[in-house]
């Protein structure tokens, strides 16, 4: 230190007069220091007071105070500006041992100036643990802060019209927010040069700290202190009025204490043990009843103030947060209320399922049953389409409940080893009639690179790529639909793949700025868009989500009038030694592709050459009877029946004429769409015993090609199919309310087991009864009857005393999540859901009518 400042001290100390400033306004500075830099105490020194105000957690003290006391006073007095210390006990090595320095890890100080220049003293705040350096805003008020302290005392200085000072302090109350410090508020550097000005900083500063004041009292925030050495309690008015108590009240421990409940009050207890014996603080939401009876929450914050060991003090907070735990119970009302509309709507779906679902079950399970007899191909083709246009119609109604489980978040993916081609196979199939009666062309174009095996929902894929063919076909009215599926890479360490499933149309496209909209439920491109193709509207928003449970999204490309393409990537583990095999074919060297779809040719000439079959194609009849005619040799000729100009048959026609004798001709293989009368009446003129049905398909085109080399026809006659009859006797009850599935459960089971005894119930209460008379082996139950449903009856059933637990097997057009379960814990077996066919209710007998149970239960 310069000899300059030495002299201007030593002037001070000895010349100064002692002025007593106002206390409470230096105790309201500090906490404004504290609070502003984020440390747990504060200090103001002014030597011409030779005086010290000190604040420390929430307790403020003063005393005297000389020069050589504290050399964390003389550094900071040393330097120009604002000073911060790290380990001060560390940074400065003329410290002399001391029991409260040794506690500080931090330490900052501002030396203060008198109007004239002069050193007069220094604004501190330390803090007991490490604390990151004060940011360029801090230090900024720190100094601000040190300005109006100085021009607080030069004030009081000068008026001397403050009071002496209290020693007992009542700031604690104070609750400071930043937004309440403004930088604005003082202009560093500024000097106090006149009486008015020092007097407006005075107000100044004293507004600020009334409108600290009202912010506390607004955010109904409390603070209280307990003097364990004395067990007096002191609380703030906030405190007393969150309680509805007097303002002159100071309650003791015991009457805070029976403001609580029960349970908050076991609660306080414990956590003021916790607070004075280990030194662990406390944050509690509490509930109370005030004065006047009326029941309030407080948020009840405690710090224990520990010194040797010993807590000497507790003190802490309360704030009135009734109006947060209303809202919050108003927000469980509002979650039950909400979880109850959404189980009332489970239910309704559930019903609504039964209802539907009933009605399809007939026509499902009779054409299933017809399809077993002896039928030729146009009226196994016509009861195909029966079956598919049912199942479109289960697709609708399971949209539906598809969208309402993804909405609940209760859809799951169940991933089982699939066919990757019959997958996709499937997935034509089903729209292959409306692609007929629209003229269309369906190609189905499997890369040869892809694994024949993988691990997938088969079910959901399926219903993803049926979703998209059939918005394909919906909205295509000339052209072609084409399903692809090729791998964009090839297998890693885990034996997977990630493969494009891609569906494309010539249809009516989509608008770019309709693109997004699409994928919204219930949404379609416009109003006249429904109006004119139908549709939920529901299809792409479940795909999407099913991709998205699978890891993946659906993507759209397309241009308006010309088309769409609709694609999503799956990476799949796959089986690499599933792959479609490569077949050889004595005797087929050469084929003749004659179609007039370019894409077709190309798929079949890729299937070819992956049976080593070489190929030459012709886009048109009269462009193949040119290369018969021109001396072209080929084993075999696929010819597409829809041609432009001349059809498929014609041009057999023709062909034939060239080769003149039967004996030297190739075979021929007719491509089709459908098999009506006149096809057929054709084909047996011309003697064409080789047909395939398109989309072509690999599995197929094998088939004719061995059946080619066998010299056998390949025709689409259906054989009957009877199921293997069960020959042991037994007595089933079938509890089933509807007329239509009661006879068609009758006639499954007749055929499966012509030698059981059939008991019919139409509800709950029948088939109890006939149960309790008769010697039953096992029971179909329907659960959705009147009377009594199947839940209760299967109860009512297992109350009944038997030797051993006969099996039934639930018997449901319900398809929710949860209704499997529902099933088993009312004491059923095992769950059939409808539409039933013939072979689910053969497995299911087969399964639990075991030889070894004997012909009859016993009673």
């Amino acid at each position: 230190m310069d000899n300059n400042t030495l002299s201007q001290i030593t002037y001070l100390e000895n010349c100064a007069k002692a002025t007593r400033s106002n206390y409470k306004e230096f105790e309201k500075g500090l906490e404004l220091a504290s609070f502003l830099c984020d440390t747990s105490g504060a200090s103001l020194t002014l030597l011409p007071e030779k005086r010290r105000w000190q604040k420390v957690e929430n307790i403020h003290t003063s005393g005297t105070f000389s020069y050589n006391d504290d050399p964390y006073f003389r550094h900071v007095l040393e330097c120009p500006t604002i000073t911060e210390l790290f380990e001060p006990v560390v940074d400065i090595t003329s410290l002399t041992p001391n029991d409260f320095y040794d506690t500080l890890n931090y330490y900052a100080g501002v030396p203060l100036f008198s109007s004239k220049g002069e050193r007069i003293g220094s604004l501190a705040v330390f803090n007991r643990s490490l604390k990151p350096p004060l940011n360029g805003h801090q230090r900024k008020l720190m100094t601000l802060l040190g300005s109006q302290l100085v021009a607080l005392y030069e004030a009081s200085e000068k008026k001397q019209k403050f009071n002496q000072p209290s020693r007992e302090s009542k700031a604690r109350d104070f609750i400071f927010e930043p937004e309440d410090f403004q930088t604005n508020s003082f202009e560093q550097g500024s000097e106090l040069t006149t009486d008015t000005e020092i007097i407006k900083q005075v107000q100044y500063l004293k507004s600020k700290i009334r409108e600290i004041e009202q912010t506390r009292c607004l955010s109904s925030i409390g603070s209280w202190v307990l003097d364990l050495s004395t067990s007096t309690c002191l609380w703030s008015e906030m405190m007393l009025k969150i309680f509805q108590l007097e303002k002159a009240t100071q309650p003791s421990i015991e009457d805070e204490l029976s403001f609580y409940t029960p349970q908050s009050k076991a609660l306080r207890i414990a956590a003021f043990h916790a607070a004075i014996q280990e030194g662990i603080s406390w944050n509690l939401e509490l509930q109370i009843k005030r004065k006047d009876g009326s029941s309030a929450w407080i948020r009840s914050y405690g710090i224990p103030d520990i010194q040797d060991g010993i807590c000497k003090r507790v003190f802490g907070t309360a704030q009135d947060i009734t109006a947060v735990k209303n809202i919050e119970a108003g927000l469980v009302a509002a979650k039950e209320e909400a979880e109850l509309a959404n189980k009332a709507k489970s239910e309704f779906l559930a019903n609504m399922s039964h209802e539907i679902r009933t009605p399809l079950n007939g026509i499902i399970g009779f054409t299933d049953l017809l399809t077993k007899t002896d039928l030729n191909e146009t009226q196994q083709e016509y009861l195909n389409i029966v079956a598919q246009s049912s199942n479109a119609l289960l697709n609708t109604i399971n949209d539906i409940l598809d969208f309402s489980k993804i909405e609940a978040g209760k859809l799951e993916i169940h991933q089982t080893k699939s066919s990757l081609h019959e997958l996709i196979g499937e997935s034509a199939d089903v729209v292959k009639y409306q692609v007929q009666s629209k003229q269309l062309e369906l190609i189905v174009d499997i890369s040869t690179n892809a694994a024949k095996i993988v691990w997938v929902d088969e079910i959901r894929l399926k219903q993803i790529l049926i979703n998209l063919l059939s918005n394909a076909v919906k909205f295509t009215e000339v052209g072609e639909i084409s399903l692809r599926l090729h791998p964009t890479t090839s297998e890693d360490s885990n034996g997977e793949v990630t493969y494009r499933f891609s569906v494309t149309d010539t249809g009516i496209g989509i608008q770019p700025d309709k693109l997004l909209k699409i994928f919204e439920a219930f949404s379609q491109e416009d109003a006249s868009t429904t109006k004119k193709y139908g549709g939920t509207g529901l299809g792409l928003t479940i795909s999407n989500k099913l991709l998205e449970l699978m890891g993946s999204k659906l993507e759209v490309l397309s241009l308006p009038g010309k088309g769409s393409l609709f694609f999503f990537d799956l990476n799949l583990k796959t089986e690499s030694s599933e792959m479609v095999r490569v077949q050889s074919y004595q005797g087929i060297n050469k084929v003749l592709i004659v179609d007039n779809n370019s894409n077709n040719r190309t798929i079949i000439n890729r299937m070819l050459l992956l049976n080593q079959i070489e190929s030459q194609e012709a886009s048109s009849g009269m462009e193949a009877i040119n290369l018969i005619a021109e001396g072209g040799k080929y084993d075999v000729i696929l010819m597409d029946y829809h041609m432009p100009n001349m059809d498929g048959l014609e041009t057999i026609r023709r062909i034939k004429k060239i080769y003149g004798n039967p004996r030297i001709e190739p075979a021929f293989i007719l491509l089709h769409s459908s098999s009506d009368e006149v096809i057929l009446r054709e084909c047996g003129r011309l003697q064409i015993t080789h047909r395939l049905l398109k989309p072509i398909k690999i599995k197929d085109l094998n088939n004719v090609l061995n059946n080619l080399i066998s010299n056998a026809e390949t025709i689409q006659h259906i054989k009957s199919q009877r199921a293997e009859a069960i020959a042991e006797s037994f007595n089933i009850i079938i509890a089933e309310d509807n007329a239509v599935n009661m006879l068609l459960a009758k006639t499954i089971v007749k055929r499966i087991a012509p030698n059981a005894t059939i008991f019919e119930a139409t509800n709950g209460v029948e088939a109890v009864e006939i149960y309790s008379k008769e010697s039953i082996d096992i029971i179909l139950m329907d659960v959705q009857m009147p009377d009594m449903n199947g839940y209760i009856a299967t109860k009512e059933i297992r109350k009944i005393p038997s030797q051993r637990q006969i099996p039934i097997i639930a018997f449901t057009a319900g398809n929710v999540k949860g209704e499997k379960e529902k099933c088993l814990s009312s004491g059923m077996n095992d769950f059939i859901t409808k539409p039933v066919v013939a072979s689910t209710i053969e497995a299911s007998l087969k399964k639990w009518l075991k030889p070894t149970d004997g012909i009859h239960s016993q009673k």
